[in-house]
């Protein structure tokens, strides 16, 4: 984790959890198959795959003290967990898909918890409006174009394979910085999770 930036530098934030190396690997593999097939979309790059527990957006870095004492209380009370990626899914119906997803179908009340928690402790530093249920996934990539249609609607929701176990036992704050290529995702903290 770099030093930090000025404090009335503006940051894009989200809280996940990192995925274990070989569940990146096993969706990568999907994202690949999806690409042979046809499928155009922006797709994540599996060194960002993540589960995201709040999106909190742009952000003054100035208030980045306050964040990583906030996620450090979250986590405290929060044991390690272990959660299963498994199926494959999309957000936006069959015939519009906005986001290819792998799923979480039998989320541990951990993650649960975890996930209440850090929106509990992050009140105020989420945008306006009222705070979405909490669905757990990660985002493949975002479809393009015809052929997002036609293979989506093709027995997307059917897919029902294992993508492998991520033991989770850290949270972290991440930064995500936009360039050219794509979103660079880069941890500015990390709480370990404590509880028993």
């Amino acid at each position: 984790m770099n030093a930090d930036p000025p404090p009335e530098a503006v940051l894009r934030l989200f809280v996940a959890l990192p995925l274990d190396p070989s569940v990146r690997r096993a969706l990568a593999e999907v994202q690949a198959r999806w690409r042979k097939a046809g499928l155009r979309a922006a797709w994540t790059p599996p060194p960002n795959l993540h589960l995201t527990l709040l999106f909190l957006g742009d952000t003054f870095a100035a208030r980045l003290p306050a964040l990583r004492a906030a996620l450090d209380a979250a986590a405290a009370g929060i044991p390690p967990f272990r959660f299963e990626v498994r199926g494959l899914g999309s957000f936006g119906g069959a015939r519009a898909p906005r986001v290819l997803w792998a799923g979480i179908p039998h989320p541990p009340p951990e993650l649960a918890r975890l996930a209440g928690a850090v929106g509990t402790a992050f009140e105020g530093a989420r945008p306006p409006g009222p705070p979405r249920p909490f669905r757990p996934h990660i985002t493949l990539g975002r479809p393009r174009g015809a052929p997002a249609v036609a293979l989506t609607s093709a027995g997307l929701a059917r897919i029902d394979k294992s993508y492998g176990w991520t033991r989770t036992d850290r949270v972290r704050l991440f930064r995500s910085v936009l360039r050219a290529q794509g979103a660079e995702h880069r941890a500015v903290h990390e709480s370990l999770l404590k509880g028993t």
